[in-house]
């Protein structure tokens, strides 16, 4: 009865505990890389933010005002659209 028990043991782990395993493995690396994603994403919006709101703060006139006016997507984003920190 031992070997039985062993045999189904071995059977058990090779059709359901194996292809969990990969399974999971497979989804943890995509929440990760997702999650990664996110935090970029907010990470680049609060850098703009931040950038936007250090803009407002030199506007003392008119002549300062007119100057801030999209100035904070020039700090932030690179060429290519994609966004850089420069702070």
């Amino acid at each position: 009865m031992n070997k039985a028990a062993e045999k189904t043991s071995q059977q058990f782990e090779s059709v359901f505990v194996s292809p969990m395993r990969s399974y999971t493995l497979a989804a943890l690396n995509y929440y990760e890389q997702l999650v990664g994603a996110q935090m970029d994403a907010a990470r680049a919006y609060s850098d703009m933010t931040i950038a936007q709101a250090r803009t407002w703060l030199d506007v003392k006139d008119a002549d300062s005002f007119k100057k801030s006016d999209g100035e904070p997507a020039k700090n932030c984003c690179r060429s290519d659209g994609a966004h850089e920190r420069r702070l």
